[in-house]
């Protein structure tokens, strides 16, 4: 049944990056069985299976494991950082624990004091497609912490208000029109001949879907998933 596993992995990967999409940021996300491979100083490579390409992990002495197998402690756990490390391994079986690399599965190292951690946690490993100063504004990212990848008025999910003429988009999207300048249009007079007056036209902001709508939509999504993975570990 392990390519009902790879299924449900898979699934819950693309469910998470699905519900996300609805959030306007421009982010990608790298393959967490590949980057934690490539930081050991192993080589990656995909090779072509009935199902799809698999990602491969080749280790000094010739011998490879698939990627994710490793990444989750299944396979050629001498190489893994854990062991690299002095710690004891095992593979866990814990959403919750496992939501660093997006899986239901993964390994974690047993620290000295009989804590344990998931490896590519423990490792701090970074999962962002690109860094900033790449000139890519990614999940991560805003004016504040990266205004050279993500400058003022960049849809970046903080509304930074700057006065540089331009209007952000993400204060409309949280309700925070009034924090930036840029987005009220000048007011309007109009005077006639009989009598003065004077009309103002009101800047329009169309109604925003408030951040939690995203939050909740991303919960059911990931909610779904894990009970489908439940049923098919109750049918297996």
């Amino acid at each position: 049944m392990n390519w009902v596993k790879n299924e449900c992995k898979w699934i819950l990967i693309f469910a998470i990056i699905a519900a996300l999409s609805f959030i306007p940021l421009g982010f990608a996300l790298k393959d967490p069985s590949r980057v934690y491979c490539e930081e050991l100083g192993y080589t990656f490579t995909t090779t072509e299976t009935s199902a799809g390409d698999v990602g491969v992990c080749n280790f000094p002495d010739g011998s490879n494991a698939q990627s994710w197998d490793f990444l989750e402690g299944k396979s050629s756990q001498q190489y893994s950082y854990c062991k690299k490390q002095g710690y004891d391994m095992k593979t866990i079986s814990d959403a919750r624990k496992c939501s660093y690399i997006f899986s239901d599965e993964c390994a974690v190292c047993i620290l000295g004091n009989g804590t344990e951690v998931e490896v590519a946690q423990l490792m701090g490993l970074d999962f962002r497609e690109g860094t900033c100063g790449d000139g890519k504004c990614v999940i991560g990212e805003t004016y504040i912490n990266c205004p050279q990848d993500c400058p003022s008025g960049s849809q970046d999910g903080i509304c930074d208000g700057i006065k540089d003429g331009i209007c952000d988009s993400d204060c409309a999207r949280l309700g925070k029109q009034n924090e930036d300048l840029d987005c009220a249009e000048p007011a309007t007079t109009t005077t006639t001949t009989i009598v003065p007056q004077t009309t103002t036209t009101l800047p329009v902001v169309k109604p925003s879907t408030p951040i939690y709508v995203y939050l909740i939509a991303v919960g059911v999504i990931a909610v779904l998933v894990i009970f489908l993975i439940s049923k098919i570990r109750v049918i297996k």
